[in-house]
């Protein structure tokens, strides 16, 4: 049978997040994807895409904020931090092509400005021209017309998201911890056993092969924004079940 693990922090009960903090959180995600030049239907599914990561995780990216930042300034790194891994699902990885190597880093910035943020030729030129020790305008035209042309990527640069701290712990609370997830495992197994079997063949898609939302959907011929929408609906009902047994905690996506 398929499970999931979940973490479990006995000393404390995980408060949900608030309306404000969800509030917030949108308004981030839609500045983000804006940020990003997605388009209206794929703004759409990076924010379906962050609200399942986010209940996934049980909102713990709101229980790690310190406070050494505004909650906006937090919120936005760790966004788009997921705008990069969707957009590495969704695209593949941007790389520059070998000509654009061959002809030096002036085409390799024009290249990534086109194919990869979706500016127009002749927006990448002018930011390119801006910079210290560029050719003129008619020397980057003649770049652009030798550089291949290749789908465009929509994808940003981002800063590096928060690592979380790994704290050390004793052999006596390891192996509580150890206990307790043990305990968690054995409820767990119970509530995905109440599931229906295609619930079940869904969650294991997601989980134990890893594969994305859009490829589980296009595997199964069904709508992307319809299949968001039912894991959302599943993952909520199996927290709710776990937490008629005693169990809070975010669900993880490691499936065994």
């Amino acid at each position: 049978m398929d499970t999931i693990n979940t973490a479990q922090d006995t000393s404390r009960h995980v408060a949900p997040p608030t309306p404000a903090q969800l509030a917030l959180l949108a308004r981030v995600v839609r500045t983000v994807a804006r940020s990003g030049r997605l388009s209206p239907d794929d703004a759409e599914d990076f924010a379906q895409a962050v609200q399942l990561k986010f209940l996934e995780r049980g909102y713990d990216v709101l229980r790690r904020f310190e406070g050494r930042s505004s909650l906006k300034t937090y919120l936005t790194v760790v966004v788009r931090r997921l705008l990069l891994d969707w957009q590495d699902h969704t695209y593949g990885k941007w790389r520059p092509t070998a000509t654009a190597l061959r002809l030096g880093p002036h085409a390799v910035h024009l290249e990534r400005l086109m194919n990869r943020d979706t500016y127009s030729a002749g927006e990448a030129m002018q930011h390119v021209s801006a910079r210290e020790g560029a050719p003129g305008l008619g020397e980057l035209g003649r770049l652009v017309e030798r550089l291949p042309q290749r789908p465009h990527r929509r994808m940003v640069p981002i800063e590096n998201a928060p690592v979380q701290r790994v704290e050390f712990e004793d052999l006596v609370a390891s192996h509580d911890r150890h206990a307790r997830e043990a305990q968690i495992h054995r409820t767990l197994q119970d509530v995905l056993a109440r599931l229906s079997a295609e619930d079940r063949r869904l969650l294991n898609l997601r989980y134990r092969q890893n594969r994305s939302v859009p490829a589980i959907a296009q595997l199964l011929r069904i709508d992307t924004k319809a299949l968001y929408r039912r894991f959302q609906r599943v993952l909520k009902q199996i927290r709710l079940r776990l937490a008629e047994h005693g169990v809070d905690g975010p669900i993880t996506t490691s499936v065994h």
